[in-house]
């Protein structure tokens, strides 16, 4: 089922049922009702529908030339860095201090340094994590080409010892979770910082749960995509989830269809609750019964 599909489901609850001739308001209180109800089926799904492999590469260290305009700036002239880069170490000419790239063209600290066109140094030894992942489920593993190697997380504040990021650079061994003020808009979920920091290129992979992708209101008829949800859940468990979010709405048609509505809400919920954790039997146990 597509957006559009779903929307034109929605919309025969309305007053006006014609999306191309629905008002704004309108439109918008679908949108809401289709992001609530992804919202509610997301939380409710087993784990194993939401989960998903996380794969990185942590870069070797590599060289930039950057201006600042002057002492004591935190802001450099033009764009040295890409948002890829975002979070990660540096170190920035003859400033002895460590600093941490906090934008294309913004670092965390002051410079202290007096060559205003100095070369940067950036080390990868972060990955930024999409605001779409929930939470890491699984151990963060790191590979070298030949070799996998299982990481571990230390959970004291990472920003407060500045000090273990002079270890020379190395294979990481270890792992931080660190926030970035998600709830201010930032465009990551958190960061993983590695310790030591990389000297050659690693890959990095995890499992992560994901959560409900967020649809706009160009979605419901001029870019529509597929709903992010199970086929088969569709049509018995998000359709009247969005409906019974879509009740609050002030063009809402039926008020005798509300009941309705929310005893099929019910039991999607309960239908959903019914699902398996796993999509198999635990450690292959499938065949013939043991002395047959």
């Amino acid at each position: 089922m597509t957006s559009t599909q779903l929307a034109q489901r929605l919309a025969r609850h309305l007053t006006v049922s014609d999306l191309a001739l629905m008002p704004a308001p309108a439109m918008l209180d679908i949108v809401a009702a289709i992001n609530e109800g992804l919202q509610a089926l997301y939380q409710l799904l087993p784990r194993r529908f939401k989960t998903t492999t996380v794969s990185e590469t942590l870069r070797a260290p590599e060289t930039v030339s950057a201006a600042i305009p002057a002492r004591y700036s935190n802001r450099f002239t033009g764009t040295p860095f890409t948002d890829a880069q975002v979070g990660c170490t540096c170190q920035i000419g003859d400033d002895p201090q460590y600093n941490q790239i906090v934008s294309v063209n913004a670092v965390l600290d002051q410079y202290t340094g007096t060559n205003l066109t100095p070369q940067v140094t950036i080390w990868h030894d972060c990955v930024q994590l999409a605001d779409s992942i929930e939470c890491i489920t699984s151990d963060v593993r790191v590979y070298d080409g030949i070799r996998e190697f299982t990481l571990t997380r230390r959970d004291f504040d990472y920003r407060r010892f500045w000090w273990r990021v002079k270890h020379p650079a190395a294979r990481p061994w270890e792992y931080q979770i660190e926030p970035v003020g998600v709830a201010s808009g930032a465009p990551m979920s958190f960061l993983l910082r590695f310790y030591p920091m990389p000297n050659v290129d690693y890959r990095i992979r995890c499992e992560a749960d994901i959560s409900a992708a967020k649809l706009t209101f160009a979605n419901m008829i001029a870019a529509p995509i597929v709903m992010p949800a199970p086929d088969r859940l569709t049509e018995t468990a998000l359709v009247p989830l969005c409906a019974r979010a879509l009740m609050t709405s002030l063009y809402w048609r039926d008020a005798q269809l509300r009941q309705t509505v929310m005893v099929a809400a019910t039991a999607a919920e309960a239908a959903i609750h019914k699902l398996d954790g796993d999509t198999g039997p635990g450690n292959h146990f499938i065949g013939t019964p043991f002395g047959f």
